[in-house]
């Protein structure tokens, strides 16, 4: 679970690109497949096991507007069952991918 964080913040950072990365004001919520109380990455210098942080151990999607792509992801969630919701301020959409960062569906404007 904490690799899945980690990974999630780098493919964040790596879309944030020389701008300020604001930190979530605002949880995603999709029913109560979602986990509480809501937790949000803090960077480390390694992942456990000695990963370095700036190498991703796993991404979820790609920039773009087609489905399963993200223009401007804010804020991250993780599931009970290890999905990871994604909110994408630029599409106003909230992504979903399984735990090994496979695109199954997104829904909102």
């Amino acid at each position: 679970m904490k690799r899945i964080l980690i990974a999630v913040f780098a493919v964040l950072m790596v879309f944030a690109g020389c701008r300020q990365l604001s930190v979530p004001t605002k949880a995603v919520t999709a029913g109560d497949e979602i986990s509480t109380p809501t937790i949000t990455p803090t960077p480390v210098s390694t992942v456990e096991g000695g990963v370095p942080l700036d190498t991703p151990v796993l991404i979820f999607g790609e920039f773009g507007e087609d489905p399963g792509k993200l223009l401007r992801p804010i804020d991250i969630e993780v599931g009970n069952n290890g999905n990871v919701y994604v909110a994408d301020s630029g599409k106003s959409k909230i992504v979903k991918f399984n735990s090994s960062g496979v695109f199954l569906t997104e829904w909102g404007a």
